[in-house]
């Protein structure tokens, strides 16, 4: 006699599960179009959804870039804060500090680098503010402060200075062409190499050789 199987019965999505999915398929669309090319539409089809339930969860668009890339970036920077505020705590020389720094800036670029690309390329307002109020006050001035203690250079009165952006825009290309690659890279061996580059300049051997370009 032949078997005949029975249907598969999908199994019905807490509350919380679909709120989950309903915000993973936010964040895929506002990350791939921005918010101002986002339509709620959209995201309900890339939840498989209806709009009408979509709003049972969320009651606007702002609701859903909130739940979706603003709140998870703010614990990203949460995170960064966090291990901000434990450097130099220990008797490190200002060399190790820099390496600490460097790797808790690439570790974060890796895991943030689709928000910022999001903020600062496709909603350039949004990314002025988030750069403006959240990362320059957070990072500003303990940067410059172990740059100058490495250096001997002054530190500048406030947070901006050529020392800030010089190591956050390094991250942020390195950030940007590990994600344009599609490829892993070692945070603490990047951190290394970027602490040897602040601290000690181009080696002499590179900076004495002879550079010959191919035509």
């Amino acid at each position: 006699m032949r078997c005949v199987s029975e249907p598969k019965v999908r199994r019905r999505l807490s509350a919380q599960e679909r709120r989950h999915q309903i915000v993973e398929s936010a964040r895929a669309v506002f990350l791939r179009q921005g918010y101002a090319g986002t339509r709620t539409r959209e995201i309900a089809e890339q939840a498989g959804i209806t709009e009408a339930f979509l709003y049972r969860f969320f009651d606007s668009k702002e609701d859903l870039y909130k739940a979706s890339v603003v709140e998870p970036m703010g614990e990203l920077v949460a995170e960064l804060q966090a291990t901000a505020n434990g450097l130099g705590a220990s008797d490190f020389s200002g060399r190790e500090v820099l390496r600490q720094v460097n790797q808790m800036l690439a570790r974060f670029m890796d895991e943030s680098a689709p928000f910022l690309a999001t903020l600062w390329l496709r909603e350039l307002g949004r990314g002025r503010v988030f750069y403006q109020e959240e990362l320059l006050p957070l990072l500003g001035k303990p940067l410059n402060s172990v740059i100058s203690k490495i250096t001997g250079w002054s530190a500048p009165a406030d947070e901006h200075s050529l020392i800030f952006a010089a190591m956050i825009g390094t991250h942020v290309a390195i950030a940007v062409d590990v994600m344009m690659r599609d490829e892993p890279r070692d945070a603490r061996r990047t951190a290394d190499q970027l602490t040897q580059l602040f601290a000690d300049g181009v080696p002499d051997s590179v900076a004495e050789s002879v550079v010959q370009f191919s035509r």
